[in-house]
């Protein structure tokens, strides 16, 4: 069961991917999957993400969108489409 606070994440396509499958491939196939969990473990550490908003209210966010904004899964500047995840913090 999860618990803790749900915080809204906006993460890139590759965050997406791992969510939702365990795994991520770069453009030319090969496993980049442990390099990237190593990134969103260096900013999230043990927080449990999940994909989707918690506080969506309209239809319209749960489409992804461009963004230039840092993702907030990895911290990668790139540019690119962004979707809804959800950070569970505990209360300090």
């Amino acid at each position: 069961m999860i618990t803790g606070t749900p915080t809204t994440l906006h993460v890139c396509v590759d965050c997406l991917m791992l969510l939702a499958n365990g795994e991520v491939f770069d453009a030319h196939g090969d496993d980049i999957t442990a390099q990237h969990a190593a990134k969103i473990d260096a900013i999230w550490g043990d927080t449990e993400l999940t994909l989707g908003h918690v506080d969506a209210e309209e239809e319209s966010d749960a489409e992804p969108w461009f963004s230039w904004q840092p993702c907030d899964g990895c911290g990668s500047t790139l540019g690119g489409d962004r979707e809804y995840a959800t950070a569970w913090t505990e209360e300090a």
